[in-house]
């Protein structure tokens, strides 16, 4: 997914955590789903 690649990109070259990039859009919850911990 193009999203998450782009994510990825932001979080390597300013040295992010997943949760930097997960804002709280208020009574909507978080942009981002939880981490899926699942493995398949």
């Amino acid at each position: 997914m193009r999203l998450e690649e782009a994510m990825t990109e932001l979080r390597e070259h300013f040295g992010l955590h997943p949760d930097d990039l997960n804002i709280d859009l208020g009574p909507l919850g978080p942009l981002l789903p939880p981490p899926d911990n699942h493995t398949r």
